[in-house]
């Protein structure tokens, strides 16, 4: 728990993952997919509240999911060029 502007909240957890990565397309809708699923808990009736069922059920609610970005991966996308993840 950490105090952030005179009130209580949960600390964060900070996940990167570089722009080359073959997993990058999932990486980048994980944390929607997860939203997804805590809203379809909270229609069925789970708490949807800070601690609540619904959302201390799926993954990724303390977590900030960035995508480290090289300058290669900026100038491709300025010049229209594809670019092509490894594993």
């Amino acid at each position: 728990v950490v105090k952030s502007g005179g009130k209580t909240r949960r600390a964060a957890k900070m996940n990167t993952l570089r722009d080359w990565h073959g997993d990058i397309e999932e990486f980048i809708d994980a944390k929607q997919k997860e939203e997804k699923k805590a809203w379809a808990l909270i229609e069925q009736g789970y708490d949807g509240s800070y601690n609540g069922d619904a959302y201390g059920s799926v993954m990724y609610q303390n977590e900030n999911l960035s995508v480290r970005v090289s300058d290669e991966f900026m100038q491709a996308a300025l010049d229209g060029r594809e670019w092509w993840t490894r594993s």
